[in-house]
Order: C-alpha cells, then sequence, then structure tokens
C-alpha cells in the first residue's frame, strides 16, 4: 500500500494498492477524530514495525496512526479500534489492535465524531 495525500483534500489519506491500483482504502489521522488518542501497539505490532521494547515512539513524530473510514447507514463511521500504524523512520506499517477506545466512530450530524459500541 501507498499512503497518498491530495492537497485539497487534507487531511484525507489514501492507501492505494500499488499491486491492484483498483483497491484504495480511505482514512484519517486518528487525532482528526480523537485528538487524546493514545496507540497501544502490542508485542507483535512492536516487532513488525522494528520498534524497540524500550522505544516509546510518539505519533506525528515517531509514528503515522490512519483510521480507516466506512459508509454506515448514510454516514461515516472511522474503527480506531484497529488503526494502520506506520512507523516513520521504516516505513513499515501494520493494522493494529487497540482494545482501550470504542471501536468505532461515528461522523454526527453537526460534523463530530461520536463513538459508537
Amino acid at each position: 500500500m501507498v499512503a497518498v495525500e491530495v492537497p485539497a483534500q487534507r487531511p484525507l489519506v489514501f492507501l492505494q494498492s500499488a499491486e491492484k491500483p483498483e483497491i484504495c482504502f480511505v482514512s484519517l489521522p486518528v487525532r482528526t477524530i480523537q485528538p487524546d488518542y493514545n496507540v497501544a501497539l502490542s508485542d507483535e505490532d512492536r516487532a513488525a514495525l522494528h520498534i524497540a521494547d524500550d522505544a516509546h515512539p510518539e505519533i506525528g513524530a515517531d509514528l503515522i496512526c490512519l483510521a480507516l473510514l466506512f459508509p454506515s447507514e448514510n454516514r461515516l463511521e472511522a474503527n480506531l479500534g484497529a488503526p494502520i500504524v506506520i512507523n516513520l523512520h521504516n516505513l513499515r506499517c501494520v493494522q493494529s489492535s487497540n482494545e482501550s477506545v470504542p471501536c468505532h466512530y461515528r461522523l454526527g450530524e453537526e460534523g463530530r465524531w461520536e463513538p459508537v459500541c
């Protein structure tokens, strides 16, 4: 997957398949949905991202965390329970499982994200 940003459509990030151009996922940085979001990486996630056990990576400086967007009942939802995490130092990525947040957020009528679970 290749992360693609279109300046006119920021903060959206498109995750485009390099092998199958017809596959493209739309995402948002998790902190545009939940500003105080913290990523909780498992040992397997750290290994896949090549992050040392004693390291304390930060979103923005070391990692990008993206929430996949999907339509649901004429609304837009985002999955913060399984963000795409990209290590900015080596560009390795993983879809992480973060059980400390509600599994989905829905874009409300007033343009605010609301937890759904």
